[in-house]
């Protein structure tokens, strides 16, 4: 005579779904096969998820360091400097999401001086 159970809580009940398949760290990704495609989704919401907690992490230091710079002492000081530094940071981050383009911070200049075509010896002779 078989008896039942009755699942406690918290505990799995239905054991016949699949386990999630997870890729072992050690492993190259580029190396993956067809069924651990769901992975580039993945990183790409949690991409998502990170560029949106940075744009309000931006958005709160918007706010917060003015309002720190003004309290009580009023001062002139490192720590002032630092808060207008970061203050532009997320000034700079706040912008660049808003455009679609690069954080002024990020951009890297162009050179100036176009490279000079190496000539052969042989031109010479």
């Amino acid at each position: 005579m078989q008896t039942q159970q009755k699942p406690l809580a918290g505990r799995i009940t239905n054991l016949s779904a699949t386990p999630r398949q997870s890729v072992p760290r050690h492993t190259d990704r580029s190396t993956m096969s067809a069924p651990d495609a769901a992975a580039p989704d993945a990183e790409a919401t949690r991409a998502a998820q990170l560029a949106r907690a940075r744009y309000r992490s931006c958005l709160l230091l918007l706010a917060a360091c003015p309002i720190t710079a003004a309290l009580p002492p009023r001062r002139f000081t490192v720590w002032t400097f630092g808060l207008g530094a970061v203050w532009l940071f997320a000034l700079d981050e706040v912008l660049a999401q808003n455009r679609g383009t690069r954080p002024f911070l990020q951009h890297t200049p162009e050179p100036t001086v176009k490279p000079q075509p190496v000539q052969s010896s042989t031109e010479g002779k």
